[in-house]
């Protein structure tokens, strides 16, 4: 929320590339960290700070694509963005792992500098986008009455939510889905280097490369079905997907296989593919035209909350059980297994409650 009132009837545009200079500036300094306590705490701030810039990104890129595709070129669009998003993280995120692994941890201050110039390149070519309508919104946002206009107070949000009460019920659905998923990454690279003994290379490769190898493949199959249906419809189908992944990661984990952790993690992989649909785009079937960016900054607001408290709960939970019992701390992905199950479960709801606004693709004004 706060991007959405400071940028409300301003140059949406060119606030994003700003925004994004920013956020390379902020990751490429991280490669300067002396390797110190307070470099720890140098380095988390500059992580955290990089966030919030992006995060901003994020929040203002709704009206953008709200503006300039129609609701099926944006899920093509969008289709064909986290495609390329993937192969760049499958393969960089492996390559890096690898360098680390043949030239110690200190060579992340040769790769993030590089990984910024090709960042800097994104940021001027997207300079170059443009948004339709981009004059007559900022007159609207400029003539908006003052209890109209986006605010920083938390207050704000809640009164959005409470004037669309099945967008607030669709973002607690999302909360439980998005924290079972969050629950999954802290622990289970606990497993592959403690118990696996999972080198940088191969930690990467089952968390990151796996995954983002099979979105490529399966990323249009969802951007079909989002393109035709409602967000609500598309995410009780598409949450089942993680509680299957997560259920073969509990069992990866359990029997000590690298294997079957594989299999798990092309599932989850999968459930990735929709998922980087529904996250970016999905709020757009709730969302009013002049509203975009407030309806994101909802999600994106609740998504940093979870980002927060999920991770730490699955390594307090992996924590205890095994200090309960050695080697049961893999049932903590059963918990992860679970909570998605709980969102998956209120999707299908929320689903029933909206009748047939739930089975109709939404239109647009």
């Amino acid at each position: 929320f706060l991007w959405t009132a400071a940028t409300h009837g301003r140059d949406k545009v060119r606030t994003i590339n700003l925004l994004q200079a920013a956020t390379i500036i902020l990751v490429g300094l991280i490669a300067l960290v002396p390797v110190t306590g307070n470099g720890l705490f140098l380095m988390a701030g500059l992580f955290a700070a990089a966030r919030v810039c992006f995060s901003g990104v994020l929040t203002l890129r709704a009206t953008v694509w709200r503006h300039n595709y129609s609701r099926f070129d944006r899920a093509r669009a969008t289709a064909k963005l986290q495609t390329i998003v993937a192969l760049i993280i499958a393969g960089t995120g492996y390559a890096v792992g690898r360098i680390m692994d043949g030239y110690g941890p200190q060579a992340f201050r040769a790769v993030v500098p590089t990984a910024c110039v090709a960042g800097a390149v994104g940021v001027f070519v997207y300079g170059r986008i443009r948004l339709r309508g981009h004059a007559k919104l900022l007159r609207d946002e400029r003539g908006d009455a003052a209890r109209e206009r986006p605010s920083v107070n938390p207050a704000s949000m809640l009164r959005l939510l409470r004037a669309d009460p099945f967008y607030a019920r669709f973002q607690l659905s999302m909360f439980l889905l998005g924290a079972g998923n969050l629950m999954v990454a802290a622990p289970l690279a606990i497993i592959l280097k403690d118990r696996l003994g999972s080198g940088y290379a191969g930690g990467i490769g089952v968390l990151s490369t796996i995954p983002m190898l099979v979105l490529p493949f399966t990323v249009p199959l969802w951007a079909h079905l989002l393109a035709r249906t409602h967000v609500v419809r598309f995410r009780a189908l598409h949450s089942w997907v993680f509680v299957v992944g997560q259920s073969l990661v509990l069992a990866g984990a359990l029997l000590n296989s690298m294997a079957l952790l594989g299999v798990a993690m092309a599932i989850q992989g999968f459930g990735y593919a929709g998922g980087s649909l529904a996250w970016n785009i999905g709020h757009l079937d709730f969302a009013p035209q002049n509203k975009a960016a407030q309806y994101m900054a909802i999600h994106v607001t609740l998504n940093g909350v979870r980002g927060i408290l999920a991770p730490l709960l699955a390594v307090q939970v992996y924590v205890w059980l095994n200090g309960w019992h050695p080697g049961t701390g893999a049932w903590v992905f059963g918990l992860s297994a679970v909570v998605c199950a709980l969102g998956g479960l209120g999707f299908m709801s929320l689903q029933r409650s909206m009748g047939d606004l739930a089975r109709r693709t939404p239109r647009e004004s």
